[in-house]
């Protein structure tokens, strides 16, 4: 792990590690691998819907050496886009 020069968080072979619309699980999952120590997860809701899919990474913020997450429920896709997602 080596940390961002410009405080946006940490690089990995050279590129900057973002966890943004990943499933919370797989993003601390990169995020552990990446060897940040310090995750705090924070959940809201998305702006409109039912939301019953699972917590996606919707923003992130880097100090320091830890990453702030904030995660929000999937929303299902519409039914005319399920086949063809």
């Amino acid at each position: 792990m080596k940390e961002d020069s410009e405080g946006c968080g940490v690089r990995v072979a050279g590129q900057p590690l973002s966890v943004i619309a990943r499933p919370l699980v797989e993003a601390r999952l990169a995020l552990e691998a990446a060897g940040v120590a310090a995750v705090v997860v924070a959940t809201t809701a998305p702006p409109r819907g039912a939301p019953s899919g699972p917590l996606r990474v919707v923003r992130e913020r880097w100090e320091g050496g830890r990453v702030c997450l904030v995660a929000a429920a999937s929303l299902p896709l519409p039914e005319e886009e399920v086949g063809h997602a």
